[in-house]
């Protein structure tokens, strides 16, 4: 199964650093067998057919359209720290 990419999916993983995109695109790759995958996925709460996906620092957020996935979106997520809620 084909895996599509957004616009500005492809925008936003063209300025990660080269180590985490193929992370990325591994996981992603994975998604060809969805819903059957076991991968940290949840779905969001909003939207019908959104789901959010992690790697590692990353969300990728994608929506199911069809029966094919469709990256819409990839957010970097700031790590808590000792000095966060002080």
């Amino acid at each position: 199964m084909e895996i599509v990419w957004s616009r500005r999916a492809e925008k936003q993983l063209d300025s990660i650093d080269v180590r985490y995109r193929r992370k990325i695109f591994d996981k992603v790759d994975q998604l060809a067998g969805f819903p059957s995958v076991n991968l940290d996925i949840k779905k969001m709460k909003d939207g019908d057919n959104e789901y959010r996906m992690r790697v590692g620092d990353y969300r990728v957020l994608f929506q199911v359209i069809d029966g094919v996935p469709t990256v819409i979106k990839i957010m970097t997520v700031k790590r808590r720290t000792s000095t966060t809620y002080s």
